[in-house]
């Protein structure tokens, strides 16, 4: 500021100068001291205006072309001022009266005012230029406004929250979708630290921040709690990248925010889904396998190992795991290829025998249906196999048992027609008793037919115990006795070459058994 003063007071002082050397030429009619001043004058002018320029326009053409025309002007006014000292009037140069003075003062003065020209037709060239610069940096700068107003535009109308920060974390703009997801105006966002958009746990955007400014670097998002004006804290995701001047200096970073609280809450409920549906297999009480398109195992429940008694490391694929527990006539994986894999359709397999590895067998039932994802394409199939082994077990225990309960019948139907039958030879029997003489061997063999008959009766009523279900009759006998009577009975049908004998155990204390039931073990076992 100093310096410019100065100059101007060079070339003030100039002007004044040589405005006053008309006074004395004009005036006084001192020629010296108007010659002096307006020396003196010229150089303080020119000086001045140099000066000017210089600090104007420096190292230029207008500046060179002003410096000679100065030079010249001022060596002019030096020789029209040498006229007047009478000491050097008769100088080749300088003198009055000297042969080239007055062609020194001409073409100094004509040499000053040309370049003087010249220098000022340069400088309008300069200025010119200067000028167009203007014009296009006047242009420029319209176009960035411009595009600033777009984006600003742009920015605001973004649903998302926009907003940039200064290198030290400083909020320096703030578009509309930022105010309606934080709550704050533009206002009081404007100068706020970033750290006050994030929860306390959230510091890795003020730090990944800090690092892009240090490294420079890619977009790069991350996802964060964030927390609104009153404090509500919701999931967001934010992508961060650096801001670069023209000249490429690091200026700050920019911030678009995106609410995923919605997509985080999806996530929350498919990880639940996919937590319910893994620990439903891993307790279901039935074996369950899933398989991808190539017939790899990717999933195997504990029931299933269980089943196979092996874990799923033991196979490496589907065929591999039917040829080991299954028999190779059971076409187990090429009907799972052709219909489930390839065609779509749900398959069954009954009584599969699963061969273990600890050599038991396991019967089982298989149902397979298709995985279909959401264009509809088959991704591979998941099978269920439930263990029917007992099923099967009590399956022929209950046939076994409707096949006795028939049996029964058949044998009640043949104990009631039998029961007839005797009666009719029982009352046969007893009329020969009763006409025949008391000692005879027809009254003898009257009685044989009817404690045969009654046995056989008493054979009866145990058929028919055992077609009804009777309880046992429980009392005590004499099982000497009962054997007895039992050899009596049956050595009248016992072939005469077999030879029966019984010998009766001494002092056999009273036994609790069922008579019917004992009578008939004796006669199976004698008969047999």
């Amino acid at each position: 500021m100093k310096s410019s003063r100065g100059r101007y007071a060079i070339l003030a002082a100039g002007v004044l100068l040589f405005g006053a050397s008309y006074y004395p030429n004009w005036v006084l009619g001192n020629q010296f001291w108007g010659d002096l001043l307006e020396f003196v004058g010229t150089t303080l002018l020119v000086l001045g205006a140099c000066l000017i320029v210089r600090r104007l326009v420096p190292h230029s053409l207008p500046q060179y072309f002003l410096y000679a025309g100065s030079l010249c002007l001022v060596f002019a006014r030096f020789i029209d001022f040498t006229h007047e000292i009478p000491h050097i009037v008769n100088w080749p140069l300088l003198g009055d009266a000297g042969w080239g003075s007055d062609l020194a003062l001409r073409v100094g003065e004509s040499v000053g005012y040309i370049c003087i020209l010249l220098a000022f037709l340069a400088l309008l060239r300069e200025v010119t230029k200067l000028h167009q610069h203007l014009e296009r940096d006047h242009q420029h700068l319209q176009e960035l406004h411009d595009k600033s107003v777009f984006l600003t535009r742009v920015a605001d109308m973004s649903p998302e929250a926009v907003f940039g920060c200064d290198r030290k974390g400083i909020i320096r703009t703030w578009n509309h979708g930022a105010s309606e997801m934080f709550g704050f105006d533009a206002s009081e966002a404007i100068g706020m630290p970033l750290a006050e958009l994030f929860a306390e746990e959230s510091g890795q955007v003020e730090s990944l921040s800090g690092d892009l400014l240090r490294e420079g670097g890619p977009l790069r998002d991350i996802e964060a709690a964030a927390r609104t004006q009153c404090g509500q804290r919701f999931w967001a995701s934010a992508s961060v990248s650096t801001v670069f001047q023209d000249d490429g200096a690091l200026l700050g970073f920019s911030i678009v925010v995106r609410d995923i609280e919605a997509r985080k809450e999806a996530e929350r409920k498919l990880k639940h889904s996919r937590d319910m549906l893994a620990s439903a297999l891993h307790n279901a009480e039935v074996g369950m396998f899933i398989i991808g398109r190539d017939l790899q195992l990717l999933a195997v429940n504990p029931r299933m190992e269980e089943l196979v008694g092996a874990k799923l490391c033991d196979f490496s694929t589907l065929s591999d795991a039917c040829s080991r527990v299954l028999e190779p006539e059971v076409q187990f994986v090429e009907r799972l290829t052709k219909d489930v894999l390839e065609r779509g359709r749900p398959l069954e397999f009954r009584n599969l025998v699963v061969h273990r590895h600890d050599t038991a067998e396991r019967v089982c039932n298989t149902a397979i249906s298709p995985m279909v994802d959401d264009r509809g394409e088959i991704t591979g199939a998941v099978c269920i196999v439930v263990d029917v082994t007992e099923r099967e077990a009590l399956q022929a225990r209950l046939l076994e048992s409707q096949k006795m309960e028939s049996l029964g019948r058949l044998a009640g139907g043949i104990a009631h027609d039998f029961n007839n039958i005797i009666g009719g030879v029982l009352g046969y029997a007893s009329l020969m008793r009763e006409v025949s003489a008391p000692d005879s061997d027809v009254g003898r063999y009257a009685e044989s037919i009817e404690a045969a008959a009654s046995r056989a009766a008493e054979l009866t009523q145990q058929l028919l115990a055992f077609a009804r279900g009777k309880k046992a009759e429980v009392q005590e006998v004499d099982l000497n006795a009962v054997i007895d009577e039992t050899l009596a009975l049956l050595s009248l049908g016992v072939d005469p070459n077999i030879s029966v004998q019984f010998e009766p155990a001494a002092n056999l204390a009273p036994t609790r058994v069922d008579l019917d039931q004992i009578n008939q073990l004796l006669l199976n076992l004698l008969i047999n």
